[in-house]
């Protein structure tokens, strides 16, 4: 599945620029994702939720 695969990615990545580039795949796979993927794509982005405000 295609948000298993972006979900280790954004695990894997420590720095801030490599989450925001991860956060901003996850979005466009959102927008191409079946169903079923969207309900896990959300659940990743909704993961990194609080970290967003600190990545500005």
């Amino acid at each position: 599945m295609e948000s298993d695969r972006v979900a280790d990615m954004l695990r894997a990545s420590a720095d801030p620029d490599g989450i925001l580039e991860e956060l901003r795949r996850l979005v466009i796979s959102y927008q191409y994702a079946s169903t079923d993927d969207r309900i896990a794509i959300w659940s990743v982005l909704n993961k990194y939720a609080p970290k967003v405000d600190r990545l500005r």
